[in-house]
């Protein structure tokens, strides 16, 4: 456990614990998250000290659970469990307030992650840079091309464009300047509340309530079939879906993170160090579940095939990549 937490965990009476509470959210707590929210919303978001509370809640929620005997695994590095809920705390909102914009940062990061010319990787503090795939060692970092510079290719698709920023740019970028320039390529807009005619891809940002009902019924009767597979099911499927196809679940809030991690077999701090590297290869999920990379394409098919039958012939999943 981090030494940070030991007087919370060692306080004999409540006076005591809830002071070393309010010292854990106000003084070691509060200036990271309040740093990430920033630097992921904007200084000018409305909502920023609302996303910041929500963080805080989590935390106190989660230490009480933990004092109390009722929640999972202890926290060895407070700092980066912080760092990774703020995160988390972020992309809820904007998956909630931008969905076109999300949709994009999911399509981009999922050509970075499977096109052999590109690379993302994390750095300091958090920030995941991206570029080409012999760019990570580089000291020097690009320069962010100017939109008037990207007009032209406005219609490119994703792996394109992306060639075309890189190869203005002449070394690597932030990933969240990648998706802001992009969106303005694009269409999309920066700033919340916006209209746009944006890809074809991310229409539909104002669903009926009907439309909404439907989709969270069918996220539940799909997510009630998939806890029902076998255990190396689940694993093969799930951690090779794309962001947008596991992401339906927390979305429709059908399942939590830590729901899907326990249908998982995995903590929901393990869950949320891969989040961002979602979906996985099948070599990586094979080295995970410690057999042959064959074997977790069976055994995906297998679980899609058994899906397939039980939802009445209607196709639940498409987002699996199967990965060369």
């Amino acid at each position: 456990m981090d030494s940070l937490l030991e007087p919370f965990f060692s306080a004999q009476d409540a006076c005591e614990e809830e002071r070393h509470l309010e010292t854990l959210l106000a003084e070691k707590s509060r200036p990271l998250i309040e740093k990430i929210v920033a630097r992921n919303l904007g200084y000018g978001c409305a909502d920023r000290d609302d996303v910041c509370s929500e963080v805080q809640m989590e935390l106190m929620m989660r230490l009480r659970d933990l004092k109390a005997g009722s929640a999972g695994d202890l926290i060895r590095s407070y700092e980066n469990y912080v760092g990774m809920a703020a995160h988390h705390a972020c992309h809820r909102y904007l998956r909630r307030k931008r969905p076109q914009r999300w949709r994009l940062r999911n399509r981009l990061r999922y050509v970075l992650d499977h096109d052999p010319r590109y690379a993302i990787w994390e750095a300091a503090e958090r920030l995941w840079w991206c570029g080409l795939i012999g760019w990570k060692s580089l000291a020097a970092l690009g320069t962010v091309p100017r939109p008037a510079q990207l007009e032209r290719d406005a219609r490119l698709p994703p792996a394109e464009l992306l060639w075309r920023i890189f190869a203005l740019s002449r070394g690597p970028l932030e990933f969240d300047s990648v998706v802001d320039l992009s969106a303005e390529i694009w269409g999309m807009p920066l700033h919340l509340g916006e209209e746009t005619a944006a890809l074809e891809e991310c229409r539909d940002l104002c669903p009926t309530p009907e439309a909404i009902l439907q989709q969270q019924q069918s996220a539940a009767r799909l997510w009630n079939e998939i806890r029902d597979l076998p255990v190396r099911q689940r694993q093969s499927l799930l951690l090779n879906l794309r962001g947008d196809g596991i992401d339906l679940f927390l979305i429709s809030g059908t399942a939590s993170l830590r729901k899907i991690a326990e249908v998982l077999e995995m903590s929901a701090e393990e869950l949320a160090a891969i989040w961002n590297q979602l979906p996985l290869e099948d070599n990586r999920i094979a080295e995970r579940l410690g057999i042959a990379r064959q074997q977790v394409i069976n055994l995906r098919n297998a679980a899609r095939k058994r899906l397939w039958n039980r939802t009445a012939g209607t196709e639940p999943i498409s987002g699996a990549h199967a990965s060369s």
